[in-house]
């Protein structure tokens, strides 16, 4: 014990190096519940990659120099034509001259804030302009800040440091959204290939049963699921996962459940009326979705054996306040020993029961002769 304590005591390098390789560096990333792993990793640690936009090279050679001793990777362009080709993506801050000929800083500032690849790109107006016109001028062109000539070093690190903070702050924000719509359309993938091993299953089991209203049973059930497995295939196809436009979306929709229910039942017709454009989250846009379907399923379920004279219409409205009313109706020949939609005891009438809930509305049903009607209420 005595030997190994003075050993420890004689070799006090040893110790510093065994210290510095069990604490954690500075930057860290914790896994636990304390921090939450950066999604893009070590994307956003890279050196930040200015570009200086100038005709004068004597500013230019002043610029660089500065720059490049706060550590900046920098490129230069002495025009704004040269500054549009050496502009990328990879660029994370322009230093733009205001007063330059052929184009001025004004105007590649505009034609910058045009381009959807990098129109986002923080730009600061270097100029000797002080007049409010002219820096209200660079405001609408789409500058994000100003420095004036002769360059303050100290003024310039700091709104360097401000601009860029806020980009890498969006930069992960829009990591965390592609990496949330990559989640999203995974989840609808498994979602689909699931619910096609649960039709599957259903119709063979249905094809070994004798008795038909089990069959009859199973093929409801079977209908569910393929509207089920349509919404979210409509769903895992759409461009956008944040935002979905109501009309798009139900019609392809629409489209889909068509095509289904001529293999299922033959002769319903269905007509879709969307009233105002507007959009709506993909989990709004799902559990509607499954509402429109669930109505669809309900009329091919009680449809008499070969009619074809079934009509659906669905009609969607968004109000000012935003309150969104889906009116469908059905109207067709039914099966006499039917369950009624506005039968509590319907699978029909729990299932758009608990739909509504999830969208925080209210439903009401309405049955008429040989005709049904739901209205559907929620806010967005």
């Amino acid at each position: 014990m005595r030997g190994a304590r003075a050993a420890c005591v004689a070799n006090p390098a040893r110790i510093d190096a065994l210290r510095k390789t069990a604490a954690p560096s500075p930057d860290h990333q914790w896994s636990g519940p304390g921090r939450e792993p950066d999604p893009r990793g070590d994307a956003l640690d890279h050196r930040c990659r200015l570009l200086i936009v100038d005709d004068e090279p004597a500013n230019v050679r002043l610029l660089h120099g500065i720059l490049s001793a706060l550590d900046y990777d920098v490129v230069s362009a002495c025009s704004g034509y040269e500054a549009m080709e050496k502009l990328d993506p990879s660029v994370d801050l322009i230093l733009l001259d205001a007063l330059m000929p052929g184009m001025d800083g004004f105007q590649v500032a505009a034609q910058i804030r045009r381009n959807e690849a990098y129109g986002d790109t923080p730009i600061i107006m270097v100029t000797v302009l002080k007049e409010r016109e002219d820096r209200l001028r660079a405001l609408e062109a789409g500058a994000n800040d100003f420095i004036s000539k002769p360059i303050d070093r100290l003024e310039l690190k700091a709104r360097l440091a401000s601009l860029l903070g806020l980009k890498k702050a969006r930069d992960r924000l829009k990591a965390t959204l592609r990496e949330r719509a990559r989640i999203t359309f995974e989840m609808h993938h498994r979602v689909l290939n699931h619910l096609t091993l649960l039709i599957s299953l259903l119709k063979v089991q249905a094809q070994r049963l004798e008795n038909e209203s089990w069959k009859s049973l199973l093929s409801e059930t079977e209908v569910r699921l393929r509207c089920t497995s349509l919404v979210h295939e409509t769903l895992y196809k759409s461009e956008s996962s944040s935002k979905l436009d109501v009309r798009m979306y139900l019609s392809e929709l629409f489209d889909r459940l068509e095509e289904c229910y001529g293999a299922v039942r033959k002769g319903i017709r269905a007509r879709l009326h969307v009233v105002e454009d507007f959009s709506i989250t993909a989990d709004t846009a799902l559990t509607l979705g499954m509402v429109v379907a669930e109505f669809l399923a309900h009329t091919a379920n009680r449809e008499c054996p070969g009619s074809s004279n079934s009509e659906v219409f669905f009609s969607v409205t968004c109000s000012p306040a935003g309150e969104i009313e889906l009116l469908a109706t059905s109207q067709g020949p039914r099966e006499t020993d039917d369950v009624p939609l506005d039968n509590p005891q319907s699978v029909a009438w729990q299932l758009t029961q608990r739909l509504a809930q999830q969208l925080r509305g209210v439903v009401e049903f309405d049955e008429q002769g040989s005709g049904s009607r739901m209205v559907l209420r929620f806010r967005v």
